[in-house]
């Protein structure tokens, strides 16, 4: 690896053992060609090489009331106010009725990632899915770079790892997914909840940060 990023031996071992040194841009650059990694890998080695000012701990992060009252009167499609964890911290009232969440559920009754891999009822809404938890899992790797010993990520982490195989086995794989890359998808079938049709359903996600609320995240999916 050294020879083909064209750096030193000692300080690619150096690299790899996670001591703290110099790492320039171009260096990661040539790291990331050598690895034949993708944008969303790149994006990802660059956080752990060069986290930013630690986050503060999901769960003392307040829900930011302007982006709850939006969300609620969304009425064009499905929204939701997710943190870096993918815990729903709200949503209007189609994509609560899709997801079948209730107004007072807490913990991992609130957790995407729970929701599909443990609830089936939720996993049935989704027959592609294989391929949608691939994505769902790669897109959480990602949030994590930022949150790493994140008590709150590592006790779910945990959690899906002992009642999912199948989270456990992707988690294996560490595939990264970006936030972008993730919620740029064509058309979903969805099986609707109510009927148990299966129909194709096309999104046009309008994604936002909240700068203010440190990893929380507006989705507008316009249908």
């Amino acid at each position: 690896m050294a020879r083909l990023a064209d750096v030193g031996v000692t300080w690619y071992t150096w690299l790899e053992q996670g001591r703290a040194i110099v790492v320039s841009e171009e260096m990661l650059r040539r790291i990331a060609a050598a690895l034949l990694l993708d944008s969303s890998e790149t994006q990802y080695l660059r956080k752990l090489v060069r986290p930013a000012a630690k986050q503060p701990y999901l769960r003392d992060v307040g829900v930011d009331e302007a982006a709850r009252y939006l969300v609620e009167r969304f009425d064009e499609g499905f929204a939701y106010l997710r943190n870096a964890r993918f815990d729903w911290l709200a949503w209007n009232e189609r994509f609560g009725r899709l997801q079948r969440l209730e107004r007072h559920a807490d913990g991992l009754e609130r957790n995407a990632l729970w929701r599909l891999f443990v609830d089936t009822r939720m996993r049935a809404l989704v027959p592609s899915f294989d391929e949608y938890a691939r994505r769902l899992v790669a897109a959480f790797r990602a949030e994590y770079a930022q949150y790493v010993g994140d008590r709150d990520f590592e006790d779910l982490i945990d959690a899906l790892g002992s009642a999912s195989w199948e989270f456990a086995a992707l988690w294996a794989e560490h595939g990264v997914l970006s936030p972008a890359q993730w919620l740029a998808v064509g058309p979903i079938d969805l099986r609707d909840p109510d009927t148990g049709r299966v129909e194709p359903l096309k999104f046009d996600p309008l994604h936002m940060t909240l700068p203010h609320a440190p990893g929380q995240t507006t989705v507008y999916c316009i249908t």
